[in-house]
């Protein structure tokens, strides 16, 4: 599982390597001041995006034992996102693959698999 989070986290991430970081920062602070962009924004994560790629990603985990099936939460699947898009916030610039291996093995991981 490990593997196909980080595949699919840092692809996530690449996606953006071409778009001027103003851009991405201007859209951003777009959603903080328009309530209708951001229900569209949210609904374009969670209707079959990338929320739901990485609850289907932990189901599959969990059906194979690898995790714990009552820590696949609404805020623990989107906990990866969450925790990438504060980290571009905070920053300023895309995360390093660095940040996503830390974010999985010291935060994602353990949580999915606490009892």
């Amino acid at each position: 599982m490990r593997a196909d989070l980080a595949a699919f986290l840092l692809g996530l991430l690449h996606r953006f390597d071409d778009l001027p970081t103003d851009a991405v920062h201007g859209f951003l602070v777009d959603l903080l001041r328009d309530p209708e962009l951001r229900v569209r924004f949210r609904t374009g994560l969670t209707a079959f995006g990338p929320v739901d790629a990485l609850e289907a990603m932990m189901r599959r985990a969990a059906d194979r034992g690898e995790i714990n099936p009552a820590r696949i939460t609404p805020r623990t699947v989107s906990l990866p996102l969450d925790l990438l898009r504060d980290a571009f916030l905070v920053g300023g610039v895309v995360p390093s693959n660095q940040a996503v291996d830390e974010i999985l093995d010291d935060i994602v991981l353990p949580l999915l698999k606490a009892p």
